[in-house]
């Protein structure tokens, strides 16, 4: 048996694909700004490690 599709099924289906569209990207991007800060800490960390190391080889 065929189910026919409405255009009120169509809006219901869109609408949830757009939220979850919007969740994903929020999600992405709060991972995108978590991986910078992370990034950040890493590059600050592996700054001191080398001076430290540039110092003890003077």
């Amino acid at each position: 048996m065929e189910k026919t599709v409405t255009k009120e099924d169509i809006r219901q289906l869109t609408e949830k694909a757009l939220k979850l569209a919007d969740s994903l990207t929020e999600d992405m991007n709060a991972q995108r700004q978590d991986s910078e800060k992370y990034k950040e800490k890493y590059d600050n960390v592996l700054k001191r490690v080398k001076a430290l190391l540039d110092s003890e080889k003077s």
